[in-house]
């Protein structure tokens, strides 16, 4: 089953690909047909014989809790800038700098802000637009730092397929200069797509929020949101780094061709790397490798004593892995879960363990989570402007 927002009851049962809305019964795969309004009574019984018991055997009380501090506020999301955030990643040139990324429908912009949310850079995206980011990774590959903005939003189902971005991340002029540490200021940057992966669904398009990179595995993981339980997909990372190899070995020849120059600008750069325009573009289809039948989800009891709080509350939202691979966070709108991997373990055989729970302060709408630059920490943000910013610190006995 699976359940929308704006006040909006919908279910999806996994047997018959059904969506059911109040006041709206729509196909998986046709547009909307309006039908007459449901009482809420009627939309509870459906609710309760859709309830899968699989995704209920876990509960909240019965899972132990991972090695972290409570959550401390830090900071807070002021500026006006943050009005949807979705997605959060740390820096790999600054270690106390996040990125993150407004919801679909903004403009295509990457922010930095600081651990007090603090906004102190704008990363202007070229020639794409900004359909439905909701999630946002960073990766080092052959001393270089990129992100991966992932633009696969799908509410509704509808998309045929959804895309990757890979951008490299830049570095920010004098990042520790008095001038930068002022509040007020703000560097404007540009960026070009290097490469998109366009990702097709078997099975039929999926709404999606959280995404994260194992570049142990050298592998991108997609976690759905309203199947229940969550899927878990991958896709390989294999030619995308092979393309970046190359682009690089582009890049830095054109930096030593300028040499004679005594600065030469990132953008300036960009114009003599011929492909740099016109991203390379790879079509992949994927299936789900397993599901998350461990993540807990809400009890028929549940919905009846506590209906509105806890209708979204298990839906995943954010996803982060930490830099060895041996951990992976999952952000949903109430709790996050941390899954642990050992070396010899495939994500499939991990996700399929029984997490461990992260409590932090209720927010409107948590969707973004990140490890910190030294994974011993983890940030959490809502997309709400004026929302706290949270860190929770690792423990130091944790294994």
């Amino acid at each position: 089953m699976e359940f929308e927002s704006n006040n909006k009851l919908m279910i999806k049962t996994l047997n018959d690909n059904c969506w059911l809305e109040l006041g709206r019964s729509v196909s998986h795969e046709s547009n909307p047909i309006r039908i007459r309004l449901i009482p809420l009574y009627l939309q509870l019984l459906s609710l309760a014989a859709c309830v899968n018991p699989v995704a209920t055997t876990v509960k909240y009380e019965d899972l132990d809790t991972a090695p972290y501090s409570e959550a401390k506020q830090v900071g807070r999301l002021i500026n006006e800038s943050f009005t949807e955030l979705s997605g959060l990643t740390h820096s790999h040139w600054h270690y106390n700098l996040f990125w993150s990324h407004n919801d679909g429908g903004n403009k295509p912009v990457l922010l930095a802000l600081d651990r007090s949310g603090t906004l102190k850079a704008k990363l202007q995206i070229e020639q794409t637009h900004n359909r439905d980011w909701e999630d946002l990774d960073s990766f080092m590959f052959e001393q270089q730092p990129y992100f991966l903005v992932a633009d696969v939003g799908d509410n509704f189902a509808r998309r045929d397929y959804v895309e990757l971005h890979i951008i490299r991340e830049p570095r920010l002029s004098q990042p520790s200069s008095e001038q930068l540490k002022k509040a007020d200021t703000i560097e404007l940057l540009t960026a070009p797509i290097l490469y998109t992966l366009k990702i097709h669904y078997k099975g039929g398009p999926r709404d999606c929020e959280a995404v994260a990179i194992d570049m142990q595995q050298k592998k991108v993981l997609l976690l759905s949101k309203r199947d229940v339980p969550a899927l878990l997909f991958e896709v390989s990372l294999k030619n995308v780094l092979d393309y970046l190899r190359r682009y690089k070995t582009s890049y830095d020849q054109t930096i030593d061709s300028m040499s004679e120059s005594l600065y030469v600008a990132d953008s300036s750069v960009r114009q003599h790397v011929s492909h740099q325009n016109k991203p390379f573009v790879e079509q992949v289809t994927v299936k789900p490798i397993t599901e998350l039948a461990k993540l807990p989800q809400p009890t028929f009891k549940d919905f009846v004593s506590q209906f509105m709080k806890v209708v979204y509350s298990s839906q995943p939202t954010s996803m982060d892995i930490s830099s060895k691979g041996d951990r992976a966070i999952v952000l949903t709108y109430r709790y996050a879960y941390e899954f642990s991997r050992s070396i010899t373990e495939s994500w499939e055989d991990a996700f399929k363990k029984t997490p461990r729970l992260i409590d932090f302060p209720k927010l409107k709408q948590a969707e973004a989570i990140s490890y910190t630059a030294n994974d011993q920490g983890i940030i959490i943000i809502s997309e709400s402007l004026g929302s706290p910013v949270f860190e929770l610190f690792r423990l130091i006995d944790a294994h």
